[in-house]
């Protein structure tokens, strides 16, 4: 029979709290280097609050395509 005891509850939604944290994170982490440009996300420390660039980044990216940005364009 299952006990209703108080440090299974806890441990249970500790758990479950850090498993949520640990997906939420990296989201978190690519929302926040989409609105900063390329040269203030390569200098340390990393910004954690979100910047100004957003519609700028999102023109280039959107508008113009990766072949402005650096990254290859395939030719098929």
């Amino acid at each position: 029979m299952v006990e209703n005891n108080r440090w299974i509850k806890f441990s249970s939604h500790l758990i479950l709290i850090l498993g949520l944290a640990a997906v939420i994170f990296p989201i978190y982490i690519m929302v926040i280097a989409t609105t900063h440009t390329g040269p203030a996300l390569q200098q340390p420390p990393f910004p954690i609050l979100p910047g100004d660039q957003f519609l700028e980044n999102m023109k280039l990216v959107l508008g113009e395509g990766l072949s402005t940005a650096g990254a290859p364009r395939s030719h098929s």
